[in-house]
């Protein structure tokens, strides 16, 4: 009688272990690069000018102005189609001022359904360093973004990703204070506000970052990253779009468990290919573009590590990034079949 009620025992938790695991499909965001418009502070009037010499990178829609709020609607419901469910803005504060965020303040704005909005803090430049003063001005800046209802949230909490981390960390030190410092500051500014606390994304290189420690005690509750091009320890970057899922995939599986245990949204690529910003310092990783099947087959191998680790959320580099060829926005050549891939690799869970 005890063999047979411990079977039974056996088979109830192993009944209830299959109904404890994923059933419905990750979380899938983008990158969007809001540089498809005048530039007030470059003078730049043609930001396409450097694409069009590449006609196979054309958006399916043309050369578009990305602060038109009807482009920005067509493409929330081209995201919202595909299955994508938000969308991170690259966002710029450069001399002293923000910079680039008019398609972002559009796109809050819009009426129709679509993916929530987020930001990437993209602190790049060769700006001098960020002041105390500064931070509270990007902070201010961000809590009103984050006020809007169309702004992305992870259990209640307006989210911020941070571009490097670690070049966060220097730049509080540089100003006399900590990255945890800044950390505090900021969810302190949110608390004045009456919002909730900042869910703070941190930018990280790969899985063995030593950034990920110092996030996680400073007070970050996940991290990601925007693009890899090597993995730790390899001598040279990958060439061909082959050789960089594979880059992926090892750093995913130290992403996924990091020595922090901070939770990873897991980054994917469409491709690289930087010609038309100048080239890639090292030039034979540019023309990394995926065929069909390699961009599914990059996707389906995210997809069954997110199933296996629990991960919920992934974010896909990059929606509009024509300047260094990561794309997944329908263009005249290749039409929408990087939106049909994501689609119907993702389908299995929806169906």
């Amino acid at each position: 009688m005890l063999k047979v009620f411990r079977l039974m025992l056996s088979v109830l938790l192993l009944a209830g272990a299959a109904s404890a695991a994923p059933t419905t499909s990750p979380e899938l965001g983008t990158f969007y690069f809001p540089g498809w418009h005048p530039d007030p502070f470059t003078g730049n009037r043609d930001t396409w000018a450097v694409i069009r010499p590449y006609p196979e990178r054309e958006p399916r829609r043309g050369w578009y102005d990305d602060r038109d709020p009807t482009v920005l609607a067509a493409q929330a419901d081209e995201m919202r189609a595909a299955g994508i469910g938000f969308v991170v803005f690259d966002w710029y504060f450069e001399q002293g001022a923000v910079q680039a965020n008019a398609p972002l303040e559009a796109y809050l704005k819009l009426k129709n359904a679509g993916p929530a909005a987020s930001i990437l803090w993209c602190r790049h430049g060769r700006s001098p360093s960020t002041t105390a003063a500064e931070w509270r001005r990007i902070v201010a800046a961000w809590i009103a973004y984050a006020k809007s209802e169309r702004f992305y949230r992870i259990d209640g909490r307006p989210v911020v990703m941070v571009f490097d981390t670690g070049r966060m960390a220097r730049e509080a030190h540089e100003a006399g204070s900590t990255l945890a410092s800044w950390v505090r500051e900021a969810q302190a500014a949110a608390r004045i506000a009456g919002m909730p606390p900042f869910h703070f994304v941190a930018g990280v290189w790969n899985g063995d970052d030593p950034t990920i420690a110092e996030a996680a005690r400073s007070g970050f509750s996940s991290i990601t990253s925007y693009n890899f091009s090597r993995a730790p320890g390899d001598a040279r970057p990958a060439e061909g779009y082959a050789a960089r899922d594979q880059i992926y995939r090892r750093i995913w599986a130290k992403m996924a468990d990091n020595e922090a245990h901070l939770p990873v949204l897991l980054p994917l690529t469409a491709g690289w290919d930087r010609r038309p910003w100048g080239g890639s310092e090292t030039p034979e990783v540019d023309r990394s573009q995926p065929t069909d099947a390699e961009f599914r087959t990059h996707l389906a191998a995210a997809h069954r590590l997110m199933q296996d680790k629990g991960i919920r959320r992934a974010i896909l580099c990059c929606w509009n990034e024509y300047g260094e060829g990561s794309v997944i926005e329908p263009t005249r050549t290749g039409g929408d079949a990087r939106l049909r891939a994501i689609r119907e690799v993702l389908k299995r869970d929806r169906d």
